[in-house]
């Protein structure tokens, strides 16, 4: 149960929304929104932004060679 007094959920959500932003194209427009200097050449977050980017790239390569990692849902039927 998260408490009210819980402060680490209010940067934990947001870090994730930032990391998903890196490896997914379309969720980007969060990122811009709540940080965008992460998008400004030269600004400290861009670089952090391109290191995480291309260790996620090495760790995926890593993992799963050329393959893209696919996320199902499987919402349409009530099975998981």
């Amino acid at each position: 149960m998260v408490e009210i007094c819980d402060s680490d959920i209010f940067m934990a959500i947001p870090c994730l929304a930032v990391l998903r932003g890196l490896i997914n194209e379309e969720e980007i427009g969060i990122c811009k929104r709540f940080l965008p200097s992460m998008f400004k050449e030269g600004d400290e977050n861009f670089k952090k932004s391109l290191e995480l980017k291309g260790e996620y790239l090495k760790l995926k390569t890593k993992v799963c060679g050329s393959a893209e990692f696919i996320i199902r849902t499987n919402s349409n039927s009530g099975s998981a």
